[in-house]
């Protein structure tokens, strides 16, 4: 990868800032961290700052005392209640250009990343730059592979999230038998593989669908599954995932491949 300089990781919540600072630590990178308070879980190394998500003049002054020069962003982050933000000055200067409560969540996110990147003079890296991720080839990735009924579910998926990804919302929907069971909204992947369980047909059946929406910008947020999403598919008997071959990230991918072959859950790639 080109060197950018100091990097500044964003983090959220789960294991993938885990990768992510270990990747950067293998790359010998010059890198800080920077933790959003109460999105510590999951974490296994010792956050540089942790910052409010409402204090911003706090992010641009660390950024700013480090000689940052680009951020990437990873795990997540849950978009905060309106009425709990105490924003500080910095913030209360964008908040009418952020349009919080006017926007949908990549709208705004495409607002937060122009605003980083031209007013905070920052290169904006994905998570998948960082880890040189490659195109993957259609196909399974494991032992395991859908049989024709379910091959016609995942078609019905892709359908599905092409069409309610124009709304802004949606990076996953549980299908089955043709039917679509759930959409994923606020919850996150793993509620909603919890929440439609109970209306698969039968016992070991149905399949999640989750990729990118047509306009997200893989800077941030992308969509990312883990070995916690084999064991919610495994715990509510649903008979595998679905991902794109582009964008899609997967944490720890070699353990997570082994956890579905042991399981029996198939992993399956779509263009």
């Amino acid at each position: 990868m080109t060197d950018l300089g100091c990097v500044c990781l964003i983090a959220g919540r789960g294991a993938l800032p885990n990768t992510v600072v270990a990747t950067l630590k293998a790359q010998r990178r010059d890198f800080k961290t920077i933790v959003i308070q109460g999105n510590e879980e999951g974490h296994d190394f010792r956050a540089d700052r942790s910052i409010a998500i409402d204090k911003w003049g706090q992010f641009q002054e660390a950024i700013t005392e480090w000689g940052i020069d680009s951020i990437v962003f990873a795990g997540k982050i849950d978009r905060p209640a309106l009425w709990k933000l105490r924003p500080d000055a910095t913030l209360l200067h964008y908040l009418p250009r952020l349009r919080l409560g006017a926007l949908g969540d990549d709208a705004v996110m495409q607002q937060l990343l122009a605003i980083f990147a031209e007013d905070f003079n920052l290169t904006i890296l994905s998570v998948q730059e960082i880890l040189a991720q490659q195109k993957r080839r259609s196909g399974a990735l494991g032992q395991h592979q859908p049989d024709v009924a379910t091959l016609a579910d995942i078609t019905r998926g892709v359908q599905a999230l092409s069409i309610i990804s124009a709304a802004d919302f949606g990076q996953a929907v549980a299908v089955s038998g043709g039917v679509v069971l759930g959409v994923e909204a606020i919850e996150g992947t793993d509620n909603l593989i919890r929440r439609t369980r109970e209306y698969k047909p039968e016992e070991t059946c149905g399949v999640i669908v989750k990729m990118p929406k047509i306009q997200q910008d893989n800077r941030i947020d992308a969509p990312t599954i883990g070995t916690e999403t084999i064991h919610a598919l495994h715990r509510n008997t649903f008979a595998g995932i679905a991902i794109s071959a582009e964008d899609t990230i997967i944490v720890d991918e070699e353990a997570v491949i082994a956890l579905a072959d042991q399981l029996g859950i198939f992993i399956y790639v779509t263009e």
